[in-house]
């Protein structure tokens, strides 16, 4: 290997080195790297064999010149502590590629989490602040090379949401948010916020698919999750006015099947059905093992309450 492409000389000591570090020229001549630059602007900082093995290093990342600029001031920051560096392992400031210091950094860091101070100090500093196109390009480009996110990751991050509350500050400054954001839109666009809110969304259980099917086969036209007040209906039949409910077995506590669930309000069931009673609508209940059963156990239950 030529010894030319793997050592850059320092104009300033005429010292050779595989990269004139920002922490040489500060410490030891009292100037930054741009100044240096402005000296000698034709002069390499870094030899071609440490630039060829940054490239291969960095190759499939994205680094911002902002980030680089904060890599560059956190590593000469550390690098004072002669402690860190005994950490480190790194003995000399001016030897060691700064790939290989970060990647010391790195695993020194892992299992660490950042002080709440730090973490609010940088909330606060992005406050306010609008990413130019420029920024948002960047992101974009460096979106492209995020690997996705897989499934044990993702339980991971579930397990730490679960029990999470939010404080009443949070909620408030969410509720102001969301207040100004709703202000800030057109009357079409409030209408359709409105009208998603309002709207539930459709679940529909697998004994409810079951019910579907056999009024399906029967040639009977019905409605899903209909509205009563404000109570949804799992299947209403106008043409008869009857309303069939599919009841789970855990989610409405079977005896049968020997369930206790705490959710279950009786209270709110008990409303329910008075309501839907005072308004004239005929009730058929049916508890998840019973429709399990198959078409003769629906044949017994649904059709004599169609005939009458």
């Amino acid at each position: 290997m030529d010894s030319r492409k793997s050592v850059v000389i320092c104009e300033l000591c005429k010292k050779e080195f595989s990269l004139i570090s920002s922490s040489h020229l500060k410490f030891i001549h009292k100037i930054n790297i741009v100044e240096y630059k402005k000296k000698f602007p034709n002069t390499p900082t870094i030899s071609e064999t440490s630039h060829l093995n940054r490239s291969n290093s960095l190759k499939g990342k994205c680094k911002t010149i902002s980030h680089k600029k904060n890599i560059s001031l956190a590593i000469s920051k550390l690098m004072k502590d002669s402690n860190f560096r005994i950490l480190c392992g790194v003995k000399n400031k001016g030897k060691h590629p700064s790939s290989i210091i970060i990647e010391k950094i790195r695993k020194k860091a892992i299992g660490r989490k950042m002080p709440f101070e730090a973490i609010e100090k940088t909330r606060q500093s992005h406050i306010g602040k609008k990413r130019s196109e420029i920024t948002k390009q960047r992101m974009r480009e460096a979106a492209k090379y995020k690997k996705p996110v897989s499934i044990d990751t993702r339980k991971k991050q579930r397990e730490r949401r679960l029990g999470y509350k939010n404080t009443p500050e949070a909620i408030n400054n969410m509720k102001i948010s969301q207040q100004i954001r709703f202000n800030k839109m057109t009357k079409h666009e409030k209408f359709l916020q409105i009208e998603k809110a309002l709207s539930t969304p459709i679940i529909i259980s697998s004994i409810e698919k079951i019910i579907h099917k056999f009024l399906t086969n029967l040639s009977i036209k019905f409605i899903i999750h209909y509205k009563i007040k404000k109570y949804f209906v799992d299947v209403f039949i106008p043409s008869y006015n009857l309303i069939i409910e599919c009841d789970g077995c855990y989610w409405h506590n079977c005896t049968k099947c020997g369930f206790n669930n705490i959710k279950y309000d009786i209270k709110y069931h008990i409303r329910r059905e008075t309501l839907l009673k005072k308004r004239g609508y005929d009730i058929i209940h049916l508890w998840e093992h019973d429709i399990l059963k198959g078409e003769k156990f629906l044949n017994k239950k649904i059709i004599p309450r169609l005939e009458v």
